[in-house]
């Protein structure tokens, strides 16, 4: 920054000298003395009024920093985490990492809903304080099973199911010569073993369904 004017200034006894004190961009006064002691600038001059004897006048500079508050709930992180600083007018980036099975729950900046880009969130031109948060939820997929005719299948109807998880279904025929016509596992037809069938690590939505005939009746 700087001080207009500077230097060896000669004043004329009785009259004024204003001073005016100009940060750089992305900096403020540090500390500003006059005589060596303390003094207040104001609009960022200062003015000796009724010049009766010599003075001296200082200025310093420090750069503008901003904090950046990052949070992150359970089941996963945001880095760097914390009160981040950022200098006045820089950019910084935040990187968010659910656990495994888990996913962004909510993500907010200042208090707004906002969007993560890969993952990631960044601020671009810091001019004053920011907080920044995010959530996380785990993640659930939908297996739809169904039976038609004379059975079951268990569980049936829509499920929730935790990403990874694993999750068995059993087919009953119903009593009665009854047994599996078709047996379909996201619309394609799927071997059965031991009239049970298991959907392991699961990673998407699934459907599952079957259909029951009489023994000996060929169905057509």
């Amino acid at each position: 920054g700087t001080i207009s004017p500077n230097g060896r200034i000669t004043t004329n006894h009785g009259t004024n000298q204003m001073f005016t004190v100009t940060p750089y961009e992305g900096f403020e006064v540090a500390t500003f003395k006059v005589d060596g002691v303390d003094a207040q600038l104001t609009n960022n001059t200062y003015t000796f009024t009724n010049v009766t004897k010599d003075h001296t006048i200082n200025v310093t500079f420090k750069q503008i920093v901003h904090t950046i508050t990052a949070s992150a709930g359970s089941n996963g992180t945001i880095s760097p985490s914390g009160k981040v600083s950022v200098n006045h007018g820089k950019d910084q980036t935040f990187t968010v990492t659910p656990n495994k099975g888990y996913e962004v729950a909510t993500f907010t900046v200042d208090g707004v809903n906002a969007e993560l880009t890969n993952n990631a969130y960044t601020f671009t031109n810091v001019t004053k304080d920011h907080m920044i948060n995010v959530t996380f939820k785990k993640i659930i997929y939908t297996i739809v099973a169904s039976a038609e005719g004379n059975g079951t299948i268990s569980p049936s109807g829509v499920l929730s199911v935790d990403e990874g998880a694993n999750q068995t279904f059993k087919i009953t025929p119903d009593k009665g010569s009854y047994e599996v016509e078709s047996f379909k596992v996201d619309g394609v037809e799927t071997k059965l073993t031991n009239n049970t069938y298991t959907f392991t690590k699961i990673t998407k939505n699934h459907t599952i369904s079957v259909t029951f005939k009489h023994k000996g009746n060929s169905g057509k």
